[in-house]
């Protein structure tokens, strides 16, 4: 669907490419490194930022180099996943089209469940 290349709003970026001005970052209270010391804690600022009113642009002709895993591993603690998920439950993406299936990332249909 080439949303590489496309600028849009979207619910969250990897810390790696995130830009945010400090004091607004440091308002928000940073980074939670309580609950999700390695993972999820760039997710959970940027739905810190939507719900203060901000969005999250992703740029299409910004252009980084990721080095996954150098700087926080590649060790994740099924803790963090949990506590995320008790944090945010069910929230959805508004950008994403309801339509679309979450079960992978190719953008198929979503099936439809028909209960008698």
């Amino acid at each position: 669907m080439s949303l590489a290349k496309v600028n849009r709003n979207c619910i969250a970026v990897t810390a790696a490419c995130l830009l945010t001005p400090r004091e607004l970052f440091m308002r928000l209270g940073g980074f939670d490194d309580r609950s999700f010391a390695v993972s999820y804690n760039d997710v959970d600022y940027c739905y810190r930022l939507r719900d203060a009113g901000y969005r999250i642009v992703y740029c299409a002709d910004a252009e980084l180099t990721h080095c996954e895993g150098y700087s926080r591993g590649f060790v994740d603690n099924p803790a963090e996943g949990a506590a995320f998920r008790g944090k945010y439950g069910l929230l959805t993406d508004p950008y994403y089209n309801g339509n679309l299936s979450l079960d992978n990332e190719k953008f198929g249909i979503r099936s439809q469940t028909v209960f008698p």
